[in-house]
């Protein structure tokens, strides 16, 4: 009986700590996990002496389970959300094929093919892959054309992220997509990178100042690699 009651009491421990990382009052009625969250922005959970999905414990928690030749997807997009309700069992074995033309609106010959799934922050649909997601516009050109060539990327001639038509796609290289999206008037620049930290004030600042590189970089909270790139005129260079 004791050992009944331990095994019960280490369950609901377990089960405590895991539904207490999770946010479930959000809008959109997504629970969002608010522990670690892995590089590819799922949460993940210690549990059987391993890194686990929490969104897969989220299932099992609720009674499901994920058997061999499946795997979960999410319904709603959120790869950090762990309602067991936005998640969905998917066979594996499905081709790709027909897996990823489902999720296309598809029209005419010369129009732009939406992606009708999940899209990324800049607006690129993706698709999961085993156990990541891909650019969905790379997935088109790749079933129409074969492996993409190495150092290639894949651009599109209409200027839509969300387009997956292979007749919108070309390749080219890195310097390309640069020059393209220069000529179309999209190439970010310092501050209106998504991600970018600095203003163009701050790297004036940080080429005058006769502080360490270490320094200067602990107080824009960047890298010093970064720091010695703008310095060098490799990062802002068109930054007098």
């Amino acid at each position: 009986m004791d050992v009944v009651i331990n095994m019960s009491r280490k369950a609901t421990d377990f089960r405590k700590r895991f539904w207490d990382s999770v946010n479930m009052v959000t809008p959109d009625g997504c629970w969002i996990w608010s522990g670690h969250l892995d590089r590819d922005g799922y949460g993940t959970f210690w549990k059987d002496k391993k890194n686990r999905r929490a969104s897969h414990i989220a299932w099992e928690l609720n009674g499901g389970k994920v058997d061999d030749g499946y795997c979960l997807r999410s319904k709603c997009g959120n790869r950090a959300c762990v309602n067991p309700s936005h998640l969905s069992l998917e066979l594996i074995s499905i081709p790709i094929e027909d897996r990823f033309w489902d999720k296309v609106d598809i029209k005419g010959a010369d129009e732009c093919w939406e992606w009708t799934a999940w899209k990324n922050n800049r607006g690129y649909g993706q698709i999961g892959l085993g156990r990541k997601l891909v650019l969905a516009h790379r997935v088109s050109w790749e079933l129409k054309n074969g492996p993409i060539p190495k150092g290639m990327e894949v651009l599109h001639k209409c200027d839509n992220p969300a387009c997956v038509n292979p007749n919108h796609l070309f390749t080219g290289s890195q310097k390309d997509n640069m020059d393209d999206m220069a000529e179309k008037g999209r190439r970010p620049m310092g501050k209106d990178v998504w991600n970018a930290k600095l203003t163009k004030e701050d790297v004036v600042k940080i080429r005058e100042s006769n502080k360490k590189q270490a320094e200067l970089a602990a107080i824009y909270d960047v890298t010093q690699s970064h720091i010695s790139d703008i310095i060098s005129h490799r990062r802002w260079s068109w930054v007098n």
